[in-house]
């Protein structure tokens, strides 16, 4: 039966993944009843109901709002001065050539089990 999926499911179907939300499947007749009363898929040929219509505009405007977001960015990174990669360049270069350092020891270390005696 084709089924259109308003959600997305994970696993997969005898091997093969369930379709996408908002994509028409073929599934076997059993799954595609238990999908549909569970609300999670509907008959292919069926109208949208207002809940999905809600959300597929809700998608819609999060992925402009997205797309803005991206935009003022990019606008943001182009206009700020690369003093910071200079001064980035700068510090990476210092420790690079400083004397290299030997590390302190820090104790005793791990404690000793009991000495097997033979």
């Amino acid at each position: 039966m084709k089924v259109r999926m308003k959600v997305d499911i994970s696993g997969t179907l005898n091997g093969a993944p369930y379709p996408a939300r908002g994509e028409v499947g073929d599934l076997p007749e059993v799954v595609a009843d238990k999908l549909v009363a569970a609300g999670l898929a509907a008959r292919a040929g069926a109208p949208l109901d207002d809940a999905e219509h809600e959300v597929k505009e809700a998608e819609r405007v999060a992925k402009e709002q997205v797309e803005e977001a991206e935009r003022e960015a990019e606008a943001r990174v182009e206009e700020r001065p690369a003093v910071k990669a200079d001064v980035e360049t700068t510090a990476a270069v210092t420790r690079a050539t400083a004397e290299p350092t030997v590390p302190t020891k820090r104790g005793p270390g791990r404690p000793r089990g009991p000495r097997k005696t033979t």
